[in-house]
């Protein structure tokens, strides 16, 4: 009986001492294999695309080298990747190109159809001179109704259509403007625009081309460099046509060149891309080396657009002279620095100067136009005190200003009060900023029919304005929030020139 009891408890000793094995040292067993298997699933699935990772930039690296080894540089692996795109860009402008082709084919069905309808329409070729780029466009179908006229060519890609005063003007020049562009890219833009390379290479204009190319360059390169330690480069005529040539265009076509659309000058693109056109019709070489491409493809199809660009070396030699003239203080700018303004003279160079001619009535009179100015102005004066020590402006006055209810004269009189006391600040942003903004917001003020300046700023305006006027921080939209909305963040979020 006894040993019976002894071999029950033993058995169930031996059960209690399995479970607790179990527990203790079987079961974390499991866990742990179970944590590890888990583990090793995370970092194949990491591995996996590491691995094809690997592969994709051994491949890229192994194309690198190949140019590298092949070529000894890798520029030319650079510019088989330009070529690339090149090509891809030619391809889409020859098909728009056919397209376009299509549609002025078209076009003449329709308009000779209306022609044979209408026994009152008359129907006639002649050569006529294009609006805007003064080049003879020959095959014109004219057909005139009561109500629709429609012009078609044949050698341009404009198409207008007018009806109720309305206008569609289709452009192609056969090159993409959003892809890289090189000297090949530029001619190509060039000659489909209707400039004829090296059709007008008379001594006297490549002698003042190149004179304005040096002066040009060394207005630039002054204000670049007038507040480093770095010794100016100074270039200066030697009488030898092609080295003075090969001089500028070489500094034009410098990577350091893309930064100075953002100097405080009249537009520089605008300027470059005249003499870049004057030098391709008279066939210089080098006319589009180095950067210049890249830095004009932008402001040369507004160009295109919003002025007449000669086709003739004489009438585009005289518009090259009179815009650096006007731009970079040469003969005008000299004679309008020597006169002191007031009032009626700074209302006198608005409404007939010749960079940007302002209207009173751009942008009607109402209370809610005015108090854009009025914000403006505010917001002017609070960016001036929040670039300042707190102890010249206290928490009150911050308070003042944001909270005062003004008309918009007293506004611009505050506002110039402030801003004349620091005028003088020189080599710090957001004084420079500060200068554009109040010569913005009286330009702002004057087309809403409101011309108001405090007294004592004329002149330090008057300096900005012929420095900067041409400055595309002063174009204006017609559109007066627009114009707000553009001031007002540049007052808060960006600097102007960077």
């Amino acid at each position: 009986m006894n040993k019976s009891y002894r071999e029950t408890q033993q058995l169930d000793r031996t059960k209690e001492l399995s479970i607790q094995f179990y527990k203790d040292t079987l079961l974390p067993f499991i866990f742990f294999i179970i944590l590890v298997l888990l583990a090793l699933l995370v970092l194949v699935l990491g591995i996996v695309p590491l691995f094809f990772g690997l592969i994709y930039l051994l491949f890229k690296t192994r194309k690198v080298s190949y140019h590298y080894y092949k070529h000894g540089t890798l520029n030319q692996f650079v510019n088989d990747e330009e070529k690339d795109a090149n090509k891809d860009a030619d391809k889409d402008a020859e098909k728009d190109s056919d397209d376009d082709d299509d549609q002025d084919s078209a076009d003449q069905e329709k308009a000779k159809d209306a022609n044979n309808q209408d026994i009152s329409s008359s129907s006639s070729s002649a050569i006529v001179v294009h609006r805007k780029a003064n080049i003879p466009i020959n095959n014109v179908t004219t057909t005139k109704t009561n109500e629709t006229t429609t012009t078609t060519t044949t050698t341009t890609n404009t198409t207008t259509n007018r009806q109720g005063g309305k206008k569609k003007k289709k452009k192609n020049r056969g090159t993409n403007t959003t892809k890289n562009w090189n000297e090949a890219t530029l001619e190509q833009y060039l000659k489909n625009a209707g400039f004829v390379r090296g059709s007008d290479n008379t001594p006297s204009y490549k002698a003042e081309l190149i004179s304005i190319s040096i002066q040009f360059v060394q207005c630039v390169l002054t204000e670049a460099y007038k507040d480093s330690d770095e010794k100016l480069i100074t270039l200066t005529l030697t009488g030898d046509g092609d080295v003075d040539f090969e001089s500028a265009f070489t500094i034009f076509g410098s990577p350091y060149s893309l930064l100075w659309e953002y100097l405080p000058l009249p537009s520089y693109n605008f300027m470059l891309s005249l003499l870049v056109v004057g030098a391709y019709v008279m066939g210089l070489p080098g006319y589009g080396c180095g950067c210049i491409p890249y830095s004009i493809k932008r402001h040369l199809e507004k160009l295109m657009i919003d002025i007449d660009i000669p086709r003739n070396m004489s009438d585009l030699g005289e518009t090259i002279t009179k815009s650096f003239n006007e731009n970079y203080c040469l003969i005008q700018q000299k004679q309008l620095r020597s006169v002191v303004w007031d009032k009626t003279k700074m209302e006198h160079y608005l409404f007939y100067n010749n960079i940007r001619l302002f209207s009173t009535t751009r942008y009607a009179a109402t209370e809610e136009n005015l108090f854009c100015t009025i914000a403006l102005c505010k917001a002017i004066m609070g960016n001036i005190i929040m670039n300042n020590n707190p102890t010249i402006y206290t928490v009150e006055q911050t308070k003042e200003v944001v909270q005062r209810e003004e008309t918009v004269n007293e506004a611009l009189d505050r506002l110039g009060c402030m801003a004349l006391q620091h005028w003088k600040t020189e080599k710090v942003w957001w004084a420079i900023n500060m200068k554009m903004n109040v010569l913005g917001v009286t330009l702002m003020a004057f087309q809403t029919g409101v011309f108001h300046v405090y007294p004592p700023l004329i002149p330090h305006l008057q300096s900005e304005m012929l420095n900067f006027l041409p400055h595309p921080y002063f174009e204006f939209s017609d559109d007066i929030q627009t114009t707000f909305n553009k001031y007002y963040k540049f007052i808060f979020e960006d600097s102007i020139f960077i």
